[in-house]
């Protein structure tokens, strides 16, 4: 198979996790997702826990950061940011791999070999989903998915200027309700194979 990157968007809830793990496993490539914190932290020289609050901050937040808490923690999470783009490049560049959200789609869009999927599923769905992973009441998961919306929604805008869900700058977007985890898993490994085969 030829040389190619997968980067997957995905709504809370949609089970976009379990699906790109188990696509990295069928194709024996590398899931890049928390990963790209920890490599991110080692270019910034600084303590992964630092990295990993600024890169959780919403755009809104980054931009009340400015006059919240001073500049430097602004700068922080565009450092941030700047620093997992360049990752993400090298990543992509280096190997063929699966790479999870922070905009990778968006950062990798130039590139011929980069396949830009985004997985979905009805609102109802990915809160039942939700309520049942983590143990807690509908009206609980309800609010968590919205909230998580929310966020990579606006983390999403302010990163590429775009929406999330929209399909210019995706190449398929599967709602991962109909097929399943691991229906969902084998469309992608056919598009990938007749793709990059």
């Amino acid at each position: 198979m030829n040389h190619f990157v997968v980067a997957i968007g995905r709504e809370f809830g949609a089970q976009g996790c379990d699906i790109a793990e188990k696509l990295a496993e069928k194709l024996g490539v590398k899931l890049y997702d928390r990963q790209l914190v920890e490599e991110a932290a080692k270019k910034l020289e600084m303590d992964e826990h630092t990295v990993q609050k600024a890169d959780e901050v919403s755009a809104k937040d980054i931009e009340g950061l400015k006059t919240t808490y001073g500049v430097g923690n602004f700068y922080l999470s565009t450092q941030v940011l700047d620093a997992q783009a360049d990752i993400i490049e090298r990543v992509a560049q280096n190997e063929s791999c699966i790479i999870m959200g922070r905009c990778a789609d968006y950062i990798l869009k130039d590139r011929d070999d980069c396949l830009k999927i985004y997985i979905y599923a009805p609102f109802d769905v990915r809160t039942k989903h939700i309520a049942e992973k983590y143990d807690m009441s509908m009206f609980s998961a309800k609010r968590l998915v919205r909230q998580m919306d929310e966020k990579r929604d606006t983390y999403y805008k302010y990163v590429t200027g775009n929406r999330r869900g929209e399909h210019d700058g995706k190449d398929a977007m599967f709602d991962s309700s109909i097929m399943g985890v691991d229906g969902t898993v084998d469309m992608l490994l056919e598009m990938i194979n007749k793709k990059f085969g």
